[in-house]
């Protein structure tokens, strides 16, 4: 079996628990999987945490001006992101699809309705948890 599939389930299972327990979102379902498989280019997971808040400040204001919520925030997140992606294509050291946009939108729609501390928070220590368990896998 593919050894990055089973770290992206590892961490959706983990991600799971841990919202469960704590009903704190770890910035999507798939992002600590991602992020862990990424967690050994720390430039990448540097700068897939820097365009989430980027993403954010952007979605922070329409947000403010729109009033949208649920899934419009989170569409919006993701399409903020992706046009952002598109227009930095080549200029950021992140991977087009999962890095580059996915992760981040997916970020920044979490840290807009639960904030930024628990949100981070829950990512880092779920990425790290999921990557020392995927370190575990054959």
């Amino acid at each position: 079996m593919n050894r990055e599939i089973l770290v992206i389930a590892i961490g959706i299972a983990l991600g799971m628990l841990f919202f469960h327990r704590t009903g704190l979102s770890p910035g999507g379902i798939i992002s600590p999987g991602i992020l862990a498989l990424h967690m050994n280019t720390f430039h990448a997971f540097a700068w897939t945490l820097a365009f989430s808040l980027f993403i954010f400040f952007l979605l922070e204001i329409a947000v403010r001006i729109f009033g949208l919520y649920g899934r419009q925030r989170t569409a919006l997140s993701l399409l903020l992101a992706a046009l952002t992606a598109l227009l930095a294509l080549g200029r950021l050291p992140l991977d087009p699809l999962w890095l580059g946009w996915v992760v981040p939108g997916l970020v920044a729609s979490d840290i807009q309705r639960q904030g930024l501390l628990p949100t981070v928070s829950a990512l880092l220590s779920l990425a790290g948890v999921t990557f020392l368990a995927g370190g575990l896998l054959p």
